[in-house]
């Protein structure tokens, strides 16, 4: 969005990246045996789409609401989901980009799920936008409103952490903890989540990372109020030792 591009290379543009994604060549000792370029003509389609409406949606990407089915079904493509990445990432530099937002979860953030739902490989390009965004500080934010931002995001590592990229994430919240730079609510707030979806068995290294976030009684002490999370300590510590 910080970037304006003449439009008269748009296409040019749209076109390369559309021909490098989608053709495939076969190789056989030093020669090309196949040459597939039938994806081409449709990846291109829906890069050119994605671009009309992330250009449209830019100063207000809660606009893409009413476009929002059409725009998952674009994130299929995997070089569309990239650029869409990069799209949140201007979006969301503007420090002033949520100071209107009315929804739960900005539409902005939501895309984020979704890329990572059909495309893990990119899990570590949205992991690195959400952590960017975790430690931005928006001053003209009320700081309920700034926590619940950071809460959001929070939900959107949890996501990322549910479609395989656990150490990344547990690292980070960790390091969260440690720094004691983070409100223990959001980190309570993670590691609520986290016990409600996990499912044995469970691996040595998630043991290794998660247990030690929930032995950390300034975290988990106030969570032993409620019974049912209670339980949920209770049973994954037994099943960790």
């Amino acid at each position: 969005p910080a970037t304006t591009v003449r439009p008269q290379f748009i296409s040019k543009y749209a076109y390369l990246l559309a021909y490098a994604s989608s053709v495939r060549e076969t190789w056989e000792e030093g020669e090309r045996v196949n040459f597939d370029c039938d994806d081409v003509k449709a990846t291109l389609a829906a890069i050119e789409k994605a671009q009309s409406l992330c250009q449209q949606s830019s100063h207000s990407p809660s606009d893409l609401l009413s476009e929002l089915a059409e725009f998952y079904e674009l994130l299929t493509y995997p070089s569309v989901s990239m650029g869409v990445v990069r799209w949140v990432k201007g979006i969301v530099s503007n420090p002033n980009c949520f100071n209107l937002t009315t929804e739960t979860t900005p539409v902005q953030l939501a895309v984020l799920d979704e890329i990572c739902t059909l495309h893990p490989l990119q899990c570590n390009r949205v992991l690195a936008l959400l952590i960017s965004l975790f430690e931005t500080n928006y001053p003209d934010l009320e700081v309920l409103l700034q926590l619940q931002l950071k809460r959001v995001v929070m939900d959107r590592f949890v996501h990322v952490f549910c479609c395989g990229f656990v150490r990344p994430v547990l690292c980070f919240i960790q390091q969260c903890l440690t720094s004691k730079s983070t409100d223990l609510s959001l980190i309570r707030h993670f590691v609520v989540e986290v016990l409600q979806i996990l499912k044995e068995p469970y691996s040595d290294e998630l043991k290794q990372l998660f247990l030690p976030i929930v032995l950390d009684e300034n975290v988990t002490e106030p969570l032993k109020k409620t019974p049912e999370i209670a339980h949920l300590l209770a049973e994954f510590i037994g099943k960790c030792r």
